[in-house]
């Protein structure tokens, strides 16, 4: 029996419940229990999804394209695992919890490239969000580089999460917000499945979660000018 096109019940119900978790996101206090509460039950929503599209034959990852997704997000989900080691190392907790909700996004974005091909979009998305959660480690690689340049010492502890080069990076990170926002909701319109009647909703949900997640990030780095 072929399935009309559109959005079915369930489809409706997760449109639903990304409004309301969108309202939260303006809503909450724009901090680390605000960030934790919300993307918990993003991806509790992914879950769930996953679980009902499970029923189905699992993939394997035999083309190219999954591969490449794979090993990208192992990249990007093992340097923000770095992060959080080197911010908790260095008494941040703020920051370490900043990291890992981006490595958290990493693991799901790997179960759904396993399960769904990405768009070419979808995958230039990946690759921004993920860029953008990236850039506190990247300021304070930059920090501690010049810092051994300056004292000819390797700075004692981990990768400084305070100073003047992470601020100015995540207000830069600031000023990008919009544009990811929109390039998220433009992979989610631009679902190469849609058309066929075979959305790519693994996709969809998770975009739909780093839209929601991103409002959240975007506030808190604000907060920070």
């Amino acid at each position: 029996m072929i399935e009309p096109r559109g959005w079915n019940t369930g489809q409706l119900a997760q449109g639903i419940a990304f409004i309301a978790l969108g309202l939260a996101a303006l809503l909450v206090r724009a901090d680390v229990e605000g960030l934790v509460s919300v993307t918990a039950v993003g991806h509790a929503l992914f879950a769930l999804v996953l679980i009902r599209s499970s029923s189905g034959r699992g993939r394997h990852v035999e083309d190219r394209d999954c591969r490449v997704t794979l090993a990208t997000l192992a990249i990007l989900g093992a340097g923000e695992t770095l992060g959080a080691w080197l911010c908790w190392r260095g008494s941040d907790p703020d920051m370490a919890c900043w990291f890992l909700i981006g490595a958290g996004f990493a693991v799901a974005g790997s179960i759904a490239a396993w399960r769904e091909e990405p768009g070419d979009v979808t995958f230039v998305a990946q690759l921004m969000f993920h860029g953008f959660v990236l850039l506190p480690l990247l300021a304070g690689a930059t920090q501690a580089a010049l810092a051994v340049e300056v004292t000819q010492n390797v700075p004692h502890g981990a990768i400084s999460t305070n100073g003047p080069f992470l601020r100015t990076g995540l207000v830069v990170g600031s000023i990008l917000v919009p544009g990811l926002l929109v390039t998220l909701a433009f992979a989610i319109a631009m679902d190469p499945g849609a058309a066929k009647g075979a959305r790519k909703t693994l996709w969809n949900v998770l975009l739909a979660h780093e839209i929601v997640a991103l409002v959240i990030l975007g506030r808190w780095v604000a907060g920070l000018r």
